[in-house]
This record gives C-alpha cells, structure tokens and sequence, in this order.
C-alpha cells in the first residue's frame, strides 16, 4: 500500500515538473517573440490622459497576464474617475447659462412696465449674445482637442496595424493580413486626414450657423442645420456599416484559406520528415500556440488602448449634450425660443462630434474582434 502511495506521489510530482517546465518554454517563447513583435512601442504613439487611465487601470503593456487580470471594478472606478474630471468644464460654463436665462426671464416678466414692444426683442437678442459668450468658445476648445486626440488615435493605429499584421503573418495567417493591413491603413489615413484638415471646419461652421440662426429674428437656419447633422450621421452610419461589412467577409474567406496552408504544413512536417518529424510538428504547434497567444495579447491592447483613447471624449460630449439640453428644458420653462433654439443647436454640434468618434472607435476596435474571432485568434 505504502509503495502504491509513494508511485502515485511521485507521478503527480514528475506531471508538475512538466506543467511547471511546458508554462516556463511558453513564458519564454512568449517573451521573446513580444520583443521581436515590436509591440513595446504602442503605448509611445497615445496621449498622456490615456496612458494614465491605462496605469490606473494596471496595464503597463501587452502582457496577457496583465490584461487577464482587469475586472470590471477597476473599469467602472475609472469612468467615474474620468467622468468627474470631464464635468468640470461644462458645468463652468452652463452655470451663467443658468444665471442668464433666469436674469432673461425676470427682465421679461417686467415688461409690462416698458412702453415699447421692440424692448423684449433686444432683451432675448442680448441674451443670446451672452449665452454664446458662455458656451461658444468652450465648445470650441472641446472641438479643437477632441479633433487633435482623434487624429492622435489614427497615428495609434497606424503604429498597431503593422505590429499586428506582421504577427497575423508569422502565426500563418499570410492572406488575412494582406487584407486587414490595406483595409486599415486606408481607414487610418482616411481619419487622420478628415480630423486634421476637415472636422474643425465644418463643425465650426455649424456651430456659426446656429449662433447666427439664433440671433437674427429674420434668419431661421435651424432647417440647415438639421440637415448637416443628419447628412453626417447617415453617411457615417453607411460608412460603418460596408466598412464592417466588407472585412468581415474577406476574413472570413482568407481564414478559411490560411487555416488550410497552416494544416498543410503540420501534416507535411508530421509525414515527410524522416525521424524529427513528430518533433518538429510538435515544436511548430508550440511556437505557433504563443504566437496566436501574442496575437491575441496585443489584440486584446488594441481594443482596451482603443477604450481608453475615446472615452474621455465620449465622457465630454455626453456631459456637454445633457448640460446643453438641461439648459435648454429650464429655459422652455420660461419661453425664451432663440436661447433655446442655441442650447439645442450646440447640442446637435456636440451629438455630431459624438457620432464621429464612436465610428472611429468602432473602426479600430469591431475590426480587431473580427480578425481574433474571425481570423482564429484564440
């Protein structure tokens, strides 16, 4: 009985050498090809405010262990964190906004005691002005930073598309690649491009429209504006749509051809080499496992990278749309329309920036999970 014991002891012991001597070659197959991968150069290309969310959050780069190790208590501390730090601008600008349309609506319920009528009319115009003075220049400072970090966000990708595609390549996804590498380039240049020399100028000149359609009486551009919005959001949405579209069925068509090449080589090297064969088919899986272990790593980077570049600019235009449209309520209270009329149109301005960076976020993370579930990444 007592050797039977002793067997069974040691059995259990030889099987955790191995365990223990497997996860040390995997660790270390692991480590070298991240530093060959070059994938220590993706947290360079960020801004300093996502790579604190990043450090708060425990992630110091593209180790697999430390992104294993996120929970979701960690993600939601730091949407509180990033929201309260978001809050402060908008609230500092709608509290006069406040101040203002209760100062509008005290001067209008006395006016009754002025002779003429045209005194109203230039006491919700000088409303107006003052109103813009509060919430125009803060939006435009919102625009001109969300713009900047969007175009820090297409130098993000164009950094990790290469660093991913040359994994997909060495774990024998050679087709996939290709095309994950010529469809992301072009929508990497196409954003950077837009949020360098277009975005700027066509919000702002929206955001001008409003303001000039809320002081005239005699303009009403609400119309126009509406119509922008709207243009910009189905072309976005159409955008989104083929883009996703479009690489899912290419991965889902290349995949299926690399799958084939890499199961080919296996059962070559399985078959056709004399004596080392099984050794060296079994040494090709290894190495090929850590790879698709790396890919899945800096994928994983990728998305949580992505997470962490657009959601203070999410944060900043969901608190400025909720400002603006609580403003926007209190003054309907009082009935003061061209105010109301601005409130609503920064609105619509902000929901636009909003839409904007929800499609480039969508572009660089639903086309990361397509190649890692798609493209066999686990």
């Amino acid at each position: 009985m007592k050797k039977i014991l002793y067997l069974i002891i040691l059995l259990f012991l030889s099987c955790c050498s191995v365990k223990a001597s497997d996860n040390r070659i995997y660790n270390d197959i692991y480590k070298e090809q991240f530093k060959m991968s070059g994938a220590e150069s993706l947290k360079e290309n960020m801004p300093k405010e996502s790579l604190e969310i990043l450090d708060n959050l425990g992630i110091s780069g593209t180790s697999w262990d430390e992104i294993s190790n996120l929970t979701p208590d960690k993600f939601f501390e730091e949407i509180i964190n990033v929201s309260k730090e978001k809050t402060f601008s908008p609230i500092s600008a709608l509290v006069p906004v406040i101040a203002i349309i209760l100062l509008n609506a005290i001067v209008d319920a006395l006016k009754i005691s002025f002779d003429n009528q045209n005194m109203s009319q230039i006491i919700t115009v000088v409303s107006a002005l003052c109103v813009c003075i509060c919430i125009v220049t803060p939006i435009v400072k919102s625009i001109s930073s969300i713009a900047l970090i969007i175009k820090c966000a297409a130098g993000f990708m164009l950094c990790y598309i290469p660093i991913m595609t040359g994994v997909m390549i060495t774990s024998g996804q050679s087709l996939s690649a290709t095309s994950y590498h010529v469809v992301m380039m072009g929508a990497g240049q196409i954003i950077s491009q837009i949020s360098a020399n277009l975005l700027i100028p066509i919000m702002n000149t929206i955001l001008g429209i409003s303001v000039i359609s809320a002081i005239s009486p005699r303009l009403d551009l609400d119309k126009l504006c509406d119509l922008f919005h709207k243009t910009i959001k189905c072309v976005l949405g159409f955008s989104v749509s083929t883009f996703v579209g479009f690489l899912t069925v290419q991965s889902l068509v290349t995949s299926a051809a690399d799958n084939i090449g890499s199961k080919t080589l296996k059962f070559a090297l399985n078959n056709f080499v004399p004596i080392v064969g099984n050794a060296l088919s079994d040494a090709f899986g290894t190495v090929n496992g850590c790879v698709k272990l790396l890919k899945s790593g800096i994928g994983a980077f990728g998305i949580i990278a992505g997470g962490a570049i657009f959601l203070p600019l999410i944060i900043e235009c969901g608190v400025w749309i909720a400002f603006l449209n609580v403003c926007a309520v209190i003054g309907d209270m009082f009935e003061l329309k061209r105010v109301c009329g601005l409130l609503r149109s920064s609105g619509k301005v902000m929901g636009t920036m909003l839409a904007i960076i929800l499609c480039c976020m969508m572009i660089l993370i639903v086309s990361t999970v397509i190649i890692l579930i798609v493209g066999g990444g686990s």
